[in-house]
């Protein structure tokens, strides 16, 4: 009997493609629109005609949809990274877009305390690939460099894209690199966005 519930209950949980398919769901939808209602609360409290007492409201508002977004991205690109190979993530990832991936080596080992934030850059750039670029190609390439790993990130899409219209992704990027002591690099084009990423291997 025990035994008969617990596989009804397991059965009743999604599996790891649908816990993927739901992370990505939240993360292109909830949360870039949550995002995006923080760009619009920003427009009203800046408006000069505002009263002051309202403004004040507001602004308490935008601090707390501020908290709630970054910690449903943060909950949202660790349900990403649950699964172990990282690899196979991001070609799932790429799988349900009309993008190509592509990988000239597995993404080489970290330890886990750089591998983690390191996962949820390479995603959170990838995922503002497929959401803002118009590309049809994405390529991640990699090589060591005396003591750092170079990891190449970039897509031949539109490029030009402002922090506005790809919300909360390029400053969450910027953060993610600097949590890992990594450097970057954007060279943004009309011919698509290369992203440079220097992490240190030791």
């Amino acid at each position: 009997m025990r035994k008969s519930l617990q596989k009804r209950l397991r059965s009743y949980l999604p599996n790891a493609g649908e816990k993927l398919r739901i992370a990505h769901d939240l993360h292109d939808g909830v949360v870039q629109d949550l995002a995006a209602l923080g760009y619009s609360l920003d427009s009203i409290i800046g408006n000069p005609l505002l009263d002051q007492a309202i403004r004040n409201q507001l602004r308490e508002i935008r601090i707390e949809s501020s908290r709630i977004t970054a910690a449903l991205r943060n909950e949202v690109l660790a349900l990403l990274n649950e699964k172990n190979n990282f690899n196979e993530i991001i070609r799932e990832r790429f799988s349900n877009s009309n993008i190509e991936l592509q990988m000239q080596d597995a993404i080489p080992y970290f330890p886990p305390n750089i591998a983690t934030d390191m996962n949820k850059l390479i995603m959170e750039i990838a995922n503002n690939c497929i959401a803002h670029s118009s590309a049809t190609i994405f390529s991640i390439n990699w090589r060591i460099i005396d003591s750092d790993c170079e990891i190449v990130l970039a897509d031949n899409g539109k490029g030009g894209a402002s922090q506005k219209s790809a919300h909360l992704g390029i400053p969450s990027i910027a953060k993610r690199a600097l949590d890992i002591g990594a450097r970057i690099e954007k060279i943004d084009s009309s011919h698509g966005v290369t992203y440079i990423l220097l992490i240190p291997c030791s």
